[in-house]
């Protein structure tokens, strides 16, 4: 007998807890408990192993193609309106998809290989399901080496601003510049952003690289305004920056 498992996160759910109280959130959950039941297999097991995620153990002979067929079923399912206390709610699911043996022949192997297709799929935006393939198993491992990589970085003084001129058009006249971030990796030379900006404004060191882009910009825009006193820098933000306490400051 085969043995699949489905890991299905609910997006959306949070608002629901947040705005309607948690009372409507258990609704939901049993809701969308109820709807997956009718849709996967009979011998299927269905837990929930999160506050907003559910884990479908599909027993039998599952292809990938049939596995598929399942999870698009389940998010098909929970993407249908609930009506909650008079409230039309409407949350969406994703799902990360793995199959023994070969994503994982312990329980541990094959929830690691569901939850990183998971990320995958959630990566492409809500409702969708991906299936495991040794790839994202590899990128995860890079993401965590870019992650000791960017610390590094941040410790060592890796990282330089390059300024790119602003121009009026009305005469030419070199009016400001915008702060640019760059990498100088010691083994890989002048990293542009592309190479590391989605790993750097998603990780924990976003905030504290942004404090240091505005120190090191404004202390070039002083530095020019001796020779050109309404010179101006521009800078962009991370995301987290507007979390933190200290952006006003």
């Amino acid at each position: 007998s085969g043995l699949a498992l489905i890991v299905t996160d609910l997006d959306g759910f949070k608002d629901v807890n947040d705005t309607l109280g948690p009372a409507a959130g258990d609704q939901v959950l049993q809701v969308v408990t109820d709807r997956m039941l009718k849709v996967v297999p009979p011998s299927s097991i269905i837990a929930r192993i999160g506050g907003d995620e559910f884990a479908t153990l599909v027993i039998g002979e599952v292809d990938p193609m049939k596995l598929n067929w399942i999870a698009r079923d389940i998010i098909a399912a929970i993407v249908q309106p609930i009506v909650v206390g008079g409230h039309e709610v409407r949350i969406s699911g994703s799902c990360g998809l793995a199959i023994a043996p070969d994503h994982g022949d312990t329980i541990d192997e094959l929830t690691s290989s569901a939850d990183l297709a998971l990320f995958q799929a959630k990566n492409g935006g809500r409702g969708r399901s991906c299936l495991f393939t040794p790839a994202l198993r590899a990128e995860a491992v890079a993401r965590r080496m870019y992650d000791a990589e960017l610390h590094r970085a941040v410790e060592r003084d890796e990282f330089v601003l390059f300024y790119q001129p602003q121009i009026r058009l009305s005469d030419g006249a070199l009016i400001g510049a915008e702060a640019l971030i760059r990498w100088k990796h010691p083994v890989r030379g002048l990293l542009s952003p592309a190479a590391f900006l989605h790993a750097l404004e998603n990780g924990p060191l976003a905030a504290r690289v942004g404090t240091w882009i505005i120190r090191s910009a404004c202390a070039q825009a002083a530095f020019w305004r001796r020779e050109q006193a309404d010179f101006h820098v521009s800078v962009n933000l991370f995301a987290a920056q507007f979390r933190a306490d200290n952006l006003l400051e």
